[in-house]
């Protein structure tokens, strides 16, 4: 767009002595309406420095009494008088309280209903600079700092206790393998020494603030969030090994800044823009350096820059846009952490050396599983299992005694039936117990289980038969007779077996 210069006498409005330089600008930015007025160019013609101007205008405009124009090449930033900005110089009341420094500095902003259109370039512009002019309070970056350095000196304290953080914290691939997601963020609050934990504070402090500023509490949030899951994911995608730190999100957040300034640079200050575009190939140099150091995961720092850089682009877009062009971009920055997850686990099913690793962490938990169920086996299911067969082997023999004589001459025969009743029901009891505890995923203590089973059933028919001996009397059979001493074959053969098993 062109830029229209009224011509005009700008000498005519310059600053007296006697004359605020205030006054001086606004008066200057009424004759030069309806174009913009452009301090440049006056300060060409009356000589004067260009930077003795910046205080009054951001003073004005944070007053809402100017706006900026579109920036004009060969004419610089313009300005011109808001609806306010007119009235100040109609009425000389409020012109003296703005003049003697009583006017309320604020911004004002315009409570109209906006058309559902995209920003235009000026409202773009408009964005840019009140991001850069008016900076916000970087709570977030101090609070991360906070909880990075907090966690940190925990190690001082209590070593106990920071080695149980780090135990629940750091993204390590057994871990993964066991679905602990949430170690794909934690790890990033997580340090290996004081240099570690300086030099990435520092970063987050030099980097952080202006970040947070022009992006906004909440995205600045999401930026370093998403940019430590990019980190640790790519980490250990290109190796499967523990990764710590907070390095990837701070890069994360240097690449978003790179496209904020980059994405806006039509409405930024030429000289503002170079020497930003100078700072970051400094500071990328630098990083690339530093990636390459030893134990310094190179990998992890383009994730973070990597996921950063995206999101970063895709709330750029999102604040062009309306409609469904908005919610798309934004549907992007919920997109990033799931494919960079999503990419990952692809990795843990395909690669060869992640295989490795999960078929160790399967073995050393079917290991861990067998040395649980042993001792649940040992301590919950065996002495009961052992104390009811000797019972029932004390009243097999009592009642062995009893039979051996004959009908007629047999005597206690109902207190004998009543102890065979009660061993009886110790053995169900604990049979019951094993039947509703199996089965074990351990094949030794599966086949102890089964052969206890066995041998508490055998127990109990054997019982079962000699109630019924005791009972039949004179009418027991040779038939009978031959079932019951099966029964004691099948008992000894179930004791073998069971005896075997806890060897």
């Amino acid at each position: 767009m062109k830029a229209v210069v009224r011509s005009l006498d700008l000498r005519s409005f310059m600053p007296e002595s006697s004359v605020h330089p205030l006054e001086s600008i606004l008066r200057l930015c009424a004759a030069a309406a309806p174009e913009p007025w452009y301090p440049s160019a006056y300060a060409k013609e009356t000589n004067t420095p260009r930077d003795t101007l910046d205080p009054y205008l951001d003073q004005l405009r944070m007053a809402g009494l100017v706006h900026l124009t579109d920036w004009v090449p060969g004419h610089g930033q313009g300005y011109a008088l808001t609806p306010a900005g007119e009235d100040v110089l109609k009425d000389p009341r409020q012109l003296a309280r703005l003049l003697a420094g009583k006017w309320s500095l604020r911004v004002v902003r315009d409570d109209r209903p906006q058309a559902r259109a995209a920003p235009s370039p000026w409202e773009r512009g408009e964005a840019v600079r009140e991001a850069l002019m008016h900076p916000v309070q970087p709570v977030v970056t101090f609070t991360l700092i906070a909880v990075n350095v907090a966690i940190f000196v925990i190690r001082y304290g209590s070593k106990d206790l920071y080695g149980q953080i780090q135990d629940w914290a750091v993204a390590n691939p057994v871990a993964l393998i066991q679905h602990q997601w949430w170690r794909l963020l934690t790890t990033a609050f997580l340090h290996q020494n004081e240099l570690h934990v300086g030099f990435n504070m520092y970063a987050l402090y030099a980097l952080g603030q202006n970040a947070e500023r022009i992006w906004g509490h909440g995205r600045y949030l999401l930026i370093y969030v998403i940019g430590a899951l990019g980190c640790t994911c790519l980490a250990l995608i290109t190796q499967p090994i523990p990764c710590i730190g907070a390095s990837g999100a701070v890069c994360g957040i240097f690449a978003a800044e790179a496209v904020w300034a980059y994405y806006h640079r039509e409405f930024l200050n030429p000289r503002i823009f170079a020497a930003w575009q100078r700072n970051f190939v400094i500071n990328l140099v630098l990083l690339v350096i530093i990636s390459f150091f030893p134990n310094v995961s190179w990998a992890g720092h383009l994730g973070g820059a990597i996921a950063g850089l995206l999101v970063a682009l895709c709330f750029s877009y999102a604040q062009t846009q309306i409609g469904v062009g908005r919610w798309v971009s934004l549907m992007g920055v919920i997109l990033v952490p799931i494919v960079s997850i999503g990419l990952l686990v692809r990795t843990m099913n395909t690669n060869p050396e992640w295989e490795r690793r999960r078929k160790a962490v399967e073995l050393a938990g079917q290991d861990a599983q067998s040395e649980s169920e042993i001792r649940e086996f040992n301590e919950n299911y065996l002495p009961q299992v052992r104390s009811v067969i000797r019972e029932a082997k004390n009243i097999e023999t009592n009642v062995g005694e009893l039979l051996e004589m004959g009908p007629s001459r047999r005597k206690n025969v109902d207190q004998a039936i009543a102890d065979i009743d009660a061993g009886i029901g110790s053995l169900e009891q604990v049979t019951t117990l094993l039947r509703q505890r199996g089965p074990f995923v351990t094949p030794l203590v599966e086949e102890a289980r089964t052969a206890g089973l066995n041998h508490l059933e055998a127990r109990f028919e054997l019982l079962r038969l000699f109630k019924e001996c005791l009972e039949k009397g004179e009418k027991w059979t040779q038939k009978d007779e031959e079932r019951l001493q099966q029964q004691k074959q099948n008992v000894e053969k179930a004791e073998k077996q069971w005896r075997a098993l806890l060897k």
